[in-house]
């Protein structure tokens, strides 16, 4: 949600208390663990600050989009790569931009078709029709 940076830098697969207590925070009733992607809707509902996207990846195909959120809202948005577990990627530009372009700078990459963008203001232009 709001990870210390110098914690999450330090060690990454670890929860720390600050995180464990932003964690209590979140509603997760009637949501069975492990989390299914049709339960994710229902996370998303309840904790209506937050929208998820799921990605799956497969060699040779690379990354493709599993489950987009239908929520259009303005609110802190997860990305979450799911093979057997699900794991918070951190910069979906540096995930998905070697697939798509031989372009080795930051790109803005739309959730829904994977097509990038020079810049933020084009993705928003696109995500309009998308």
């Amino acid at each position: 949600m709001n990870p210390a940076k110098r914690e999450i830098e330090r060690n990454p697969d670890r929860i720390t208390k600050i995180l464990g207590k932003q964690a209590e925070r979140l509603n997760f009733d009637g949501i069975e663990f492990p989390v299914n992607l049709k339960d994710i809707e229902k996370f998303e509902r309840l904790s209506p600050e937050f929208k998820v996207n799921v990605f799956g990846y497969e060699a040779g195909c690379g990354v493709f989009p599993l489950r987009t959120s239908k929520f259009k809202r303005e609110k802190k948005l997860i990305r979450l790569l799911e093979n057997k577990h699900y794991c918070l990627v951190k910069n979906f530009s540096r995930l998905v931009s070697m697939q798509i372009s031989k372009h080795h700078g930051v790109m803005e990459i739309c959730d829904w078709c994977l097509n990038h963008f020079p810049n933020e203001k084009t993705l928003e232009k696109h995500q309009e029709y998308c």
